[in-house]
């Protein structure tokens, strides 16, 4: 069995009928194919992450021109109008090495600055569109009829992208919960983020990467103290900048350097070699994630220091037209076989005849490791389905297929809900409300999919 054949036997398990998914797993038991898509991927691409940046390599990077190309966030205005509060010095939150916050002092006047970092550069709004340099932003939850209103509005995602020459820098967050200020702590800390790496990253020469994670780091102080002062909720962030390498040997390469805290991920795309995180050390592969619990966030979450639990460095080496692309777990979960409901958990009890459809009994078992994989060539699959093989994909593209999928995966679950809460208006007897309600949801929780806000930002890898 080929390394090829093992990726498409993969993306063949994510997308095939119940009965086809069981032949193929009896088939190749034993982790096969697990064991060539491990295989696959210590041949191309590589992940290094760590708790902290000083572990990672350090490369020379080539020094980064200025000259904007694109910049623009969602959803709505984005993080365009967001007002930030001036603060007295740069606390240190995420950083903890005494020496480097010894050497930020300069970074103190970030806060007022704040305005003049965008401003300087002629942006009042975050609004100008390339299609090698895009995102977008919507929401996966049903729309309540009765009241011309979507639940869980307002959309607690936002992301932002600023594309330069030689590089680029994706930043998106997902706040915790609904609510404005679940919106107005993913604002803050992508506002607060964007500024600080726009500000102290492109006014150096002579860099390397862990200056680059230097800069993220603090950027991520800067974001929590803004979402303590605006008194927000709590957020993850993620956060991707890409840069080219100076060594001329290696001209054809890039760095993606990554810093996240929280359940939002990243990944590479290359069209010959796959899909790969970049966000792999944020979680256990091999345990069971609560989709419920987000793993780290910024903003009050003991007191007002963050949880960052799940912190994490990662660097990629990548190439030329590869696509990096961040986003929320509204998209991720839904890639998740289980979430898609075309395999179970491994060991979990065969689920009785009366309790889900007749054609989930048989599904194949998966482990989370497995379910993983196949989610990453289930992505694959879907974002070349309609390509031939010699046919591009640009960023915008890129997220555009994925949201578009995520919204047909759940419309099902989401015309229920709706054509329920239309039905449930129109029932007067408060005990009889509550009883269809119930109902409801657990009609709901049948039908294949998550609910939830759903956001991506892309950027194809290339020189403007």
């Amino acid at each position: 069995m080929s390394i090829n054949d093992a990726t498409n036997v993969a993306s063949a398990a994510a997308l095939a009928s119940a009965s086809s998914i069981k032949k193929v797993t009896k088939t190749f038991s034993n982790n096969i194919i697990i064991k060539k898509l491990n295989q696959l991927r210590r041949k191309t691409y590589k992940c290094y992450y760590a708790k902290s940046y000083d572990q990672l390599p350090n490369d020379e990077i080539s020094d980064l021109n200025q000259e904007l190309v694109s910049y623009n966030s969602g959803p709505d205005e984005g993080i365009s109008n967001v007002k930030l509060v001036p603060q007295r010095k740069a606390n240190s939150h995420i950083s903890t090495n005494d020496e480097e916050i010894s050497k930020v002092e300069d970074e103190k006047k970030l806060i007022y600055e704040c305005w003049d970092s965008f401003h300087k550069l002629g942006i009042k709004k975050f609004n100008c569109f390339h299609h090698k340099s895009y995102g977008i932003a919507c929401s996966l939850y049903e729309n309540n009829l009765t009241n011309n209103t979507t639940v869980g509005d307002p959309i607690a995602d936002v992301y932002a992208i600023m594309t330069r020459k030689d590089s680029s820098v994706l930043i998106l967050a997902d706040g915790v919960n609904w609510g404005p200020r679940s919106r107005l702590a993913a604002r803050c800390a992508v506002r607060a983020s964007m500024n600080h790496i726009n500000k102290f990253l492109y006014s150096k020469k002579n860099l390397t990467t862990h200056d680059i994670f230097k800069v993220m780091c603090r950027s991520f102080d800067s974001a929590q103290e803004f979402i303590l002062q605006r008194k927000a909720a709590m957020t993850t962030l993620c956060c991707c900048v890409i840069t080219k390498l100076k060594d001329p040997s290696q001209n054809s390469l890039w760095t993606a350097c990554t810093l996240s805290i929280g359940d939002s991920t990243a990944y590479v795309f290359n069209r010959h070699k796959g899909i790969f995180e970049l966000t792999l050390g944020a979680r256990n592969l091999d345990n069971d994630r609560d989709m419920r619990n987000v793993g780290g966030a910024l903003g009050g979450v003991y007191g007002n220091k963050p949880d960052v639990s799940n912190l994490t460095y990662s660097l990629m080496y990548i190439k030329e037209n590869d696509i990096v692309f961040l986003m929320s777990d509204g998209i991720s979960d839904n890639l998740d076989p289980i979430v898609s409901q075309t395999a179970r958990k491994q060991f979990e009890r065969k689920p009785e005849a009366d309790n889900l459809e007749k054609n989930m009994i048989n599904l194949p078992e998966m482990s989370p490791y497995e379910r993983y994989a196949c989610g990453l060539a289930h992505m694959k699959e879907i974002l070349l389905r309609n390509k031939t093989p010699n046919e591009s994909l640009s960023a915008q593209e890129t997220c555009a297929i994925l949201i578009d999928h995520v919204l047909k995966l759940t419309a099902e679950k989401r015309d229920l809900l709706e054509k329920g809460l239309l039905e449930a208006s129109q029932i007067e007897d408060t005990e009889k409300k509550s009883k269809f309600q119930a109902d409801l949801r657990q009609k709901s929780l049948k039908l294949r999919g998550k609910l939830d806000h759903a956001s991506i930002v892309a950027y194809e890898v290339s020189l403007f």
